[in-house]
Parts: structure tokens; sequence; C-alpha cells
């Protein structure tokens, strides 16, 4: 079917769906790449590849996730390695609305493999979030309560100093809204750490709170 389409002029880089029970977080649209990623089928998107569809297809209209964001949001690893192999970068800015990079969708679900991939592929730990709806990295952790997450981005370089704490000021926010109360506690102790070591990379005792 795939290479039928493409035989007759279809563009494998437009929408052909609008919504998957297997994401059901996701709103926007789906390319045919992405159904691929979604279905975690390397053979499909091998040869959706071969026939022109992007791997570094930007978000635009209603598509709100590139190959590769799609695919660190679903937690698909070994996908998102073929992905970067295959030329993705690890920094693609996200959708103006509700959107994320790559990081920031792996962070937010707390997949520590993918943010490991993602960190030594260059990737920006505190990239600027969405315009409208966005988390940065470590924003997005706190939010989902994901306290080893937290604790990994802090420890390598995310950081709630810059604009008079504005991360962490706004983590503590949404992990409240969300009833995270442990998440906004760990979030504090971070906050009060990284002021202590002057900005530095640190380690925390998640126990008692003390920088080791």
């Amino acid at each position: 079917m795939i290479r039928i389409l493409s035989a007759n002029g279809a563009d494998l880089n437009t929408a052909v769906a609008k919504y998957h029970p297997r994401s059901p977080k996701y709103t926007g649209e789906l390319t045919a790449l992405m159904l691929g990623i979604l279905m975690e089928d390397i053979s499909k998107i091998q040869e959706l590849i071969a026939l022109g569809a992007l791997v570094t297809l930007p978000t635009r209209c209603r598509i709100l996730r590139t190959p590769l964001q799609f695919a660190a949001e679903l937690g698909a690893i070994d996908i998102l390695r073929f992905l970067l192999l295959r030329g993705a970068d690890p920094n693609e800015p996200p959708a103006i609305k509700d959107g994320g990079t790559a990081l920031q969708f792996a962070a937010a679900e707390g997949y520590l493999g993918i943010v490991s991939i993602l960190l030594s592929k260059g990737a920006e730990i505190n990239a600027a979030p969405s315009l409208l709806n966005g988390r940065t990295a470590f924003e997005g952790a706190c939010k989902n309560g994901r306290l080893e997450m937290m604790t990994f981005l802090v420890v390598n370089g995310a950081d709630l100093l810059a604009e008079d704490g504005k991360q962490y000021k706004r983590a503590i926010e949404f992990a409240e809204d969300m009833g995270h109360l442990d998440a906004k506690d760990l979030a504090t102790k971070l906050y009060g750490a990284a002021r202590a070591s002057g900005g530095l990379p640190v380690a925390l005792n998640l126990e008692d709170g003390l920088m080791v």
C-alpha cells in the first residue's frame, strides 16, 4: 500500500490520521512515519524513509511532533536510536503550542535511558519550552512526579538558578497543581543544593536533602 501511494504521487510527509488510541496524550495529526513509530515497526519506518518520508520533518500546522520527538514521547528507544543514526537532530525545536523537544518529552515521561542517549548526542538540557503549554525538561519531570529524573537532570546540568530561579518556581507550581507534593519538596531541596553550590551540578541524598 505504501509503495502504491508513493508511486501515485502521494506526499508521505503530510498528515494521514488525526488520532490513534495507542497515543492518547497526543492530540495532533499523524504522518505515515509517525504511525510507523507508534507501531514500533522498524521495517515500515525504513520503507517509508526510502520512499521519501523525512526523518527531519519539522513540526507544522497540526503535526505537533517531529519523528524524533514522537519516538521520545512514546519511549520507543530502539526507534529513537535509529532516527538519530539517520540524521535526526536532538535539538529540533518544539511546536509553538503543546510542543516540546525530544528531551523534554522523555524527561516528562521518566525515560532515563532515552534522556541519557539524547544528552550524549548533544541535547540541550535547559532548552526553552514550547511557547504555549510548554515545559522545560525539569518542569515536565516535576509536574509528573518523576523524582529520579528530576535529580538526574540537575546532576547533569539543569539550571534551577537562571532567570531568578524561573525553572524552579514554575516546576513547584506544576507539581502542586498535580498533587505531587513529594516532587515539590524534592525540587526545593535541589534548588537549595544548587544555591549552596553556586550553580554547579550537584548530587543529592534524597533522604536528608544534603549535597554529596
